[in-house]
């Protein structure tokens, strides 16, 4: 009875941290399916001006999650439109974390 509690116990553990693991990769997974093929490495192939590059959005007075989700759900003319069914407000803000944190 002590081992099957014990591999019980074990098997939530790693549950756990797969758990954790699939979170913390959900920005860079939604990155990689909805953004990267107009955004490769960051940039931008419809308006080379308006990168994901911090220095670009910064000049483009992006620099927080809610922007980029702002954007995502309004965009300018040649961006697809992210709404809330698509990607959600808490996946939403995942990958705009992401995109904050990679492309420097």
């Amino acid at each position: 009875m002590k081992i099957i509690l014990l591999i019980l116990v074990l098997m939530m553990a790693c549950f756990s941290v797969l758990i954790a693991e699939a979170q913390e990769n959900i920005g860079e997974n939604l990155f990689n399916e909805h953004c990267v093929v107009c955004h490769p490495g960051g940039g931008n192939i419809i308006n080379p001006k308006k990168t994901l590059h911090s220095s670009d959005l910064k000049a483009n007075n992006v620099t927080k999650p809610e922007d980029i989700i702002a954007i995502m759900r309004n965009p300018e003319i040649g961006m697809s439109k992210f709404d809330n069914e698509k990607i959600p407000d808490n996946f939403a803000k995942k990958l705009a974390e992401y995109i904050l944190k990679t492309f420097k």
